[in-house]
């Protein structure tokens, strides 16, 4: 019990314990930084890409309809192009599964959303965020996971979801 009790009054080591403990922090807080700042990079990069197909899609217009002066998008091309650039600049195949090196590790099908909105219900209401839409628009919105580095650690949730909702509306200049 002596012994016990000599080596808990020592004070010899615990400059060690301390710094092991400041270690400890130190790379808990590093980690953290490093992970948020990869899901913020991720995240734009992905916003970005939604966005951009989701631009595409919105100038697939109409031909039949633009040749009686009604602007409007072609719903089927409009698709088309859109899932194909999400596909290009995600990096997925054909049933929107992630091919190897993709950004993203999984796309809920079961959220996917996007749509055409043409002058023939309009002015109509986002299902996503319930904003008015007054023009022609093509609306977009998924859901992705990508996955997670030392943050792990503390939450075992091997992945971020990323939200992104877009629309983009068809604008023809003079």
């Amino acid at each position: 019990m002596k012994k016990l009790y000599k080596i808990i009054k020592d004070d010899r080591g615990s400059s060690l314990i301390e710094l092991l403990i400041f270690l400890g922090i130190s790379l808990a807080l590093i980690g953290w930084g490093t992970d948020y700042y990869h899901a913020i990079n991720i995240k734009r990069g992905i916003t970005d890409s939604v966005k951009f197909a989701a631009l595409a899609a919105s100038q697939q217009t109409d031909q039949a309809k633009l040749n009686q002066g009604i602007l409007a998008i072609d719903p089927a091309q409009a698709d088309v192009v859109f899932l194909e650039m999400v596909k290009k600049n995600l990096s997925l195949d054909n049933n929107l599964n992630p091919l190897p090196g993709s950004p993203v590790i999984y796309v809920n099908k079961a959220t996917l959303y996007y749509k055409t909105y043409n002058s023939d219900v309009l002015p109509a209401v986002s299902p996503i965020d319930n904003h008015a839409i007054t023009e022609p628009s093509y609306v977009v919105y998924i859901e992705v996971r990508v996955r997670r580095g030392l943050t792990q650690i503390v939450n075992p949730t091997p992945y971020w979801t990323i939200k992104i909702a877009k629309d983009a509306a068809l604008k023809i200049s003079p």
